[in-house]
């Protein structure tokens, strides 16, 4: 029953055939099952081809409400790429456990609103399967174990110290973007170091937030040493530059917890590779965090889905890699897969991307390891966005963490 209409409303069923397309007197509904697997209606000829693509045609004209059964047909089940011709569902109803097409672009947008029903695999089975794949959705199950719960005995240094290298003094707002949401998740102390100029402009700005003058790559190393430093961010505002190069390979070779964002990723555009050897060298804990745009600088000529080319940029890089976007794809350098399972267009604002940053560096901060930290970043990211709030913008978002944030870990700890 789709979801708009009333229990007591006859849905009339479309049923498609080799010869015509039938329909009862009253049609509200069309279900339509076309390609080999999962749809085993029509079996003439390749996919794509023929028959099909004239039916498929004839039902996304429809007006009607259109049901995909387990997947909209013409969507590749693994990667979510769309044959030549293939369904728009309104909905998809699948079974047991959404597939990876569900959530990765464009298959996302075919399937529609989803629903799995569960058809009685039993549970021995349904969870040795899961232990054997290397792909996961990324909901609280798969890193609430590993989430730096507050002990009693914590003071802030022991729940973990993030140094921030802030932009210039025409360039410090995304810094402090990302060192507000990590205090926000639970770093102890966060210190943002800022040249002369940057620091009077920070220091008018922030009061939890740490503003310390730091105005070289010497300095700044010898702080994370002795300063009980716990993980950096290296690239919200930092500019394209040759400092931002010297100083990102300077906290890789330190091998503290890294998060490298934004300009961090842009300035090895010419030599990727330097960054690449680098981390496989000296760290095996750093995040790279590229939008679409930014991927496609660092690692060129990466080819097939979204999914293969995260694992192959993690492989590469020898980093946790976050390939931003509507169908957002974590990845590591053993092969683990994480699709976010929801997204929402109210991130789509300058400086939402420096607020992930900052998310995963305070996690990084805390102690979790680098793939659970990008999970739960990217997780704690998305709920920024669930609730639609026309009008927010990124400095709104440190605040709106605060706010769902005992809420979201009630509900995975029932603590609350």
């Amino acid at each position: 029953q789709p979801p708009h209409y009333p229990k007591d409303v006859n849905i009339g069923v479309r049923l498609v055939l080799y010869s015509d397309i039938l329909m009862d007197e009253r049609p509200h509904t069309v279900y339509g099952s076309i390609f080999g697997h999962p749809d085993r209606t029509l079996r003439s000829g390749p996919p794509g081809s023929g028959i099909r693509p004239k039916i498929i045609d004839l039902i996304n004209k429809e007006k009607n409400y259109v049901v995909s059964i387990d997947i909209p047909s013409g969507l590749v089940t693994d990667t979510g790429e769309k044959k030549p011709t293939s369904i728009n569902a309104d909905h998809t109803i699948t079974f047991q456990s959404p597939k990876p097409c569900h959530f990765l672009l464009p298959g996302k947008i075919n399937t529609g609103e989803l629903s799995v029903v569960d058809i009685g695999v039993p549970e021995k089975i349904f969870e040795g399967v899961k232990k054997s794949s290397n792909i996961f959705l990324n909901t609280s199950d798969l890193w609430k174990n590993y989430f730096p719960w507050p002990k009693e005995y914590d003071h802030k240094y022991s729940r973990g110290h993030l140094l921030v290298q802030s932009g210039d003094q025409f360039s410090t707002g995304a810094s402090r973007l990302a060192s507000l949401s990590a205090l926000r998740i639970g770093a102890g102390v966060v210190t943002l170091a800022s040249s002369d100029e940057a620091a009077l402009i920070n220091a008018s700005h922030l009061t939890s937030v740490m503003v310390k003058n730091i105005s070289n790559i010497s300095n700044f190393i010898n702080f994370a040493k002795n300063r009980k430093v716990t993980s950096l961010l290296i690239g919200p505002g930092c500019g394209v530059t040759d400092y931002t190069k010297k100083l990102s390979l300077n906290v890789i070779e330190l091998g503290l917890p890294v998060v490298l964002d934004a300009d961090a990723l842009s300035v090895f555009k010419n030599d990727p590779d330097e960054l690449f050897s680098s981390i496989k060298k000296y760290n095996d804990r750093v995040i790279l965090t590229p939008h679409e745009g930014e991927f496609n600088r660092i690692f060129k000529d990466r080819k097939g889905s979204k999914l293969s080319a995260a694992s192959d940029a993690a492989k590469l890089s020898g980093a946790t890699i976050i390939y931003k976007g509507n169908d957002t794809v974590i990845s590591n350098p053993d092969g683990l897969l994480a699709i976010s399972d929801k997204s929402s267009p109210f991130l789509a604002t300058a400086g939402s991307g420096d607020i992930l940053a900052g998310i995963c560096a305070g996690l990084l901060s805390q102690g979790m390891n680098s793939f659970f930290a990008a999970c739960a970043g990217q997780w704690f990211h998305k709920k920024i966005g669930e609730i639609p709030r026309p009008g927010m913008i990124a400095d709104d978002m440190p605040a709106i963490i605060e706010n769902f944030l005992p809420s979201a870990l009630g509900e995975i700890y029932e603590k609350f």
